[in-house]
C-alpha cells in the first residue's frame, strides 16, 4: 500500500482553522483501477472529514512518483474530481480540496461564537457564577419571546432509510426534534423548481454538495456532516474472530478501498479480507465462499436474494460526526436545548470549579482517573506510562463528555528502583492512596469510576478495588489496562511478537524526547520469569538500557493505528462496559 501526505495551502486561509494532514492510500494488489482508487480515496476522505477544506494535494508529478503510478493516471483522477466539484487547481499555486464556501464562513462564525462564550464563562466564574446562571437566563429569554418559525429543511442522500437515521442522529446530538424531509438523489433531480425554492436549508453527504449546488439557489445553506463508522458497526467488527472468512461488498467500486481501510482499522486482527462490487460477475460465487458478509449502505436489497442462509451479514453503516454537529451544523432558526452550550466544554476537572462538578453529576455519574508511573523507559520519557494513560483519558473524556481527573503519575515499580529517576510506591502506600481516591470520588457523587491504567505494576491493585467495592455495593469500578486490552494487543502482535516494556510499542510522538536517537537494532526478548526472581540491582544489570525486547521505534502510521484502536476500545468500555 502506498501513502502520501499533502501539505497545507497558505495565503488567504482563516488562521483560526486547523487543516489536518491527510493520507492518500492505494493498493496495487486490489482488482480496481488505480485511477478509480485515487478518486475514491479523495472522495471518501472528504466524506469522512480526513480531507478538509483548503488542504493542498500533491502535484500530478509528485503524486505519480510517490504512488509509483503513471502521471496520466493521476491527471485523469484529478480531472474526474474537478468535474465533480471536489477539488480545484489555482494556477501557480496548486490543487486544493474544495469545501462548501458558505459552510466554511458559517463554521468560522460558530467557532468565533464559541470563543466568545468561553470568555463569558470565565468572566462569570470570576464573579462566582456557574453555568446555571446562563441556563436560567436562556430559559427566561425563551419563555418571554415567541417561538422561532421552524425552517423548511430537507436531506438528500443515497437512501431515504439512511437519511432518516442521519437525521435522527443529528437531532439526538443537538437536542432538537426538527422536521426534515428526505429525498434520494434521483428524487431530488426530479423536484420541481418551486419545491426546491420552498426549502430554506439542505443537508447532504460531504462529497455530494456540488450535486445539490447545481439545482438550488446559491444563497441557500447546504451543510454536510462528516461521516464516521457507526458505533454498532465498530462493535461488530471488533467482535469478529481472527479466523473469520470476510467478504466486503460495495455498491460502488470506488468505495471498496476506503471500506477495506476502515475495516482494517477497527478489526486489525482479521487476516485476508476479500472485496467485491455489486457489478462483479463473480459476486454470487464470492458470497457462497465466505461466512461473513459486510455490505455498504445501499446493497442489501440487491444482495438479499443471493445470500447463503448460513452467512453472517451486517451493514457497514456510517453516522454523522458528533463534534462537527455541535461545532458547525447549527443553522439559524433551529431552537437548540440550552444544555447544548455546555456539551463542548472539555470535561477536565482541572478546568472546573465545584459548582460545575455538581451540575455535571446531575446528568452523569461516570468519571475517568488515569493511573501511571514514573520509571525508567530506556530512551523514552520516565513518565511514559503517565503520559499515555492521561492522554488517552482526556481524549476519551472529550469524545464522550465524561469528567476526567488529573492522572496519578506514580505507581508500584520496585524492580526499577535502581534506575535514576524512578519513583516506587509500596503496595501498602498505593492501596491506601487508591482507597482514599475511590472514597473521595464516591463521596462527591460519582458511582461509575473508570481507572485507566498505563502501568502493569499497578495491576495487583484489583484486589484492593474488590475490597473497596464490598463496602460500596452501589458503585462500579473498571480497571482498564489499555495497552494489554484484546484489540490493542492483537494489533501490536500483528506488527511484531517481540514487543514489551520500553520498546517500540510505547514509542509514540508524545513519549519521545527531543534530540534522543533510538538504536536501530532489534533487542532480543528478555526472560520475564528470570526477571521476577531478581532484586532491583540485578534487574538493572540484566536488562541493560531498560528495553525488555523488540525494536525501539516503528512508523508513526503504525503507532497511530495502535492509538486509535486503544481509544476506540476505551470508549466502548466507558459506554457499555458497566455491569
Amino acid at each position: 500500500m502506498c501513502r502520501t501526505r499533502p501539505t497545507e495551502r497558505t495565503g488567504n486561509r482563516n488562521p483560526n482553522r486547523i487543516t489536518e494532514a491527510c493520507i492518500i492510500n492505494i493498493d496495487k494488489n486490489l482488482p480496481i483501477a488505480l485511477q478509480t482508487q485515487i478518486v475514491g480515496a479523495i472522495e471518501y476522505g472528504i466524506m469522512a472529514g480526513t480531507y478538509r477544506h483548503d488542504v493542498a494535494l500533491p502535484s500530478v508529478r509528485a503524486l505519480s512518483k510517490q504512488l509509483g503510478v503513471a502521471q496520466l493516471t493521476v491527471s485523469h483522477a484529478y480531472q474526474t474530481l474537478k468535474s465533480m466539484g471536489l477539488i480545484e487547481t489555482i494556477a501557480g499555486k496548486g490543487t486544493y480540496v474544495v469545501r462548501n464556501r458558505q459552510e466554511m464562513v458559517h463554521e468560522d462564525q460558530v467557532s468565533q461564537l464559541h470563543q466568545r462564550f468561553q470568555q463569558l464563562l470565565q468572566d462569570a466564574a470570576r464573579l462566582g457564577l456557574s453555568e446555571s446562571f446562563f441556563i436560567g437566563a436562556l430559559n427566561q429569554m425563551q419563555a418571554a419571546t415567541a417561538p422561532p418559525v421552524a425552517l423548511r429543511m430537507a436531506m438528500v442522500g443515497n437512501s431515504n432509510r439512511i437519511n432518516r437515521s442521519y437525521i435522527a442522529s443529528i437531532c439526538d446530538v443537538l437536542g432538537n426534534q426538527q422536521q426534515v424531509d428526505t429525498y434520494t438523489f434521483r428524487e431530488f433531480a426530479e423536484l420541481a423548481a418551486d419545491k426546491l425554492a420552498s426549502y430554506q436549508f439542505w443537508l447532504t453527504i460531504p462529497h455530494c454538495i456540488p450535486r445539490l449546488r447545481q439545482r438550488i439557489d446559491p444563497q441557500t445553506p447546504v451543510f454536510a456532516p462528516y461521516l464516521i463508522p457507526a458505533e454498532d458497526t465498530r462493535t461488530r467488527l471488533a467482535q469478529l474472530s481472527a479466523d473469520s472468512s470476510v467478504l466486503l461488498v460495495s455498491r460502488y467500486q470506488a468505495f471498496l478501498p476506503a471500506m477495506l481501510e476502515g475495516v482494517k482499522t477497527f478489526a486489525p486482527h482479521l487476516g485476508q479480507i476479500a472485496i467485491a462490487a455489486l457489478e462483479d460477475e463473480g459476486l454470487t460465487a464470492a458470497l457462497a465462499s465466505h461466512k461473513t458478509i459486510i455490505y455498504s449502505t445501499g446493497c442489501h436489497s440487491h444482495l438479499q436474494p443471493l445470500l447463503p442462509a448460513s452467512s453472517s451479514v451486517f451493514e457497514y453503516r456510517h453516522t454523522p460526526e458528533p463534534r462537527y454537529l455541535r461545532k458547525s451544523c447549527v443553522p439559524p432558526g433551529i431552537t437548540i436545548a440550552s444544555t447544548w452550550l455546555f456539551k463542548e466544554i472539555i470535561m477536565k476537572i482541572s478546568e472546573m470549579n465545584w459548582f460545575q462538578v455538581q451540575e455535571y453529576l446531575a446528568r452523569d455519574d461516570r468519571v475517568i482517573l488515569s493511573l501511571g508511573s514514573t520509571e525508567q523507559h530506556a530512551y523514552l520519557s520516565l513518565c511514559t506510562d503517565h503520559l499515555l494513560a492521561s492522554r488517552l483519558a482526556e481524549q476519551a473524556g472529550e469524545r464522550l463528555g465524561i469528567a476526567v481527573y488529573p492522572g496519578l503519575p506514580f505507581g508500584m515499580a520496585p524492580y526499577f528502583s535502581q534506575f535514576p529517576g524512578t519513583i516506587n510506591l509500596r503496595p501498602a502506600t498505593y492501596n491506601a492512596l487508591l482507597e482514599d481516591l475511590l472514597s473521595s470520588l464516591y463521596q462527591s457523587g460519582f458511582r461509575r469510576i473508570f481507572l485507566l491504567n498505563g502501568h502493569g505494576g499497578n495491576s495487583p491493585v484489583q484486589v484492593q478495588i474488590h475490597n473497596w467495592l464490598n463496602q460500596h455495593d452501589d458503585a462500579r469500578v473498571q480497571l482498564h489496562n489499555w495497552w494489554a486490552a484484546p484489540k490493542v494487543m492483537g494489533l501490536v502482535k500483528s506488527f511484531s511478537a517481540n514487543a514489551s516494556h520500553a520498546s517500540w510499542m510505547e514509542n509514540f510522538p508524545w513519549t519521545r524526547l527531543a534530540g534522543v536517537a533510538m538504536p536501530q537494532q532489534e533487542k532480543p526478548a528478555i526472560e520475564v520469569a528470570r526477571l521476577a526472581q531478581l532484586p532491583a540491582s540485578a534487574v538493572k544489570a540484566y536488562i541493560g538500557d531498560g528495553n525488555y525486547g523488540g525494536e525501539y521505534q516503528r512508523s508513526d502510521d503504525d503507532m497511530q493505528r495502535i492509538w486509535q484502536t486503544g481509544l476506540e476500545e476505551t470508549c466502548q468500555l466507558l459506554e457499555r462496559g458497566w455491569m
